[in-house]
């Protein structure tokens, strides 16, 4: 991600295990590109994160149980059966739809994984 967002790009790693952080940070050493990366290690309850983003990648979490994941839409950009498709695919994934949170403009759920 680095290097995807170039030099004046800013990543921001963040997990619950100090160690996963401390793997991702000797990475970027070797690689040269720790500059670009803010290391957060958040609590299970909150990211403790108040920043936009422009774009966000979970990696390696989705198996982990109890996991929520927020998929909110644009009304204007995904029509309702293309989100109740997404919503399809994500239960057969084995996520299960905990709750439709009204978000302005927006087609919403939040996912937790069965």
């Amino acid at each position: 991600m680095a290097k995807i967002v170039g030099e004046k790009g800013t990543v921001i790693a963040i997990d619950v295990q100090s160690e996963m952080l401390q793997c991702a940070k000797k990475k970027s050493d070797r690689h040269g590109l720790s500059s670009r990366i803010l290391y957060h290690q958040n609590s299970l309850d909150s990211m403790g994160i108040e920043k936009n983003a422009d774009f966000i990648l979970s990696f390696h979490m989705v198996h982990e149980p109890g996991g929520k994941y927020l998929v909110a839409e644009p009304v204007f950009h995904v029509s309702e059966p293309a989100f109740n498709q997404t919503l399809d695919a994500a239960v057969r994934a084995g996520f299960r739809i905990e709750e439709r949170p009204k978000i302005s403009m927006s087609r919403a759920v939040l996912l937790t994984k069965s």
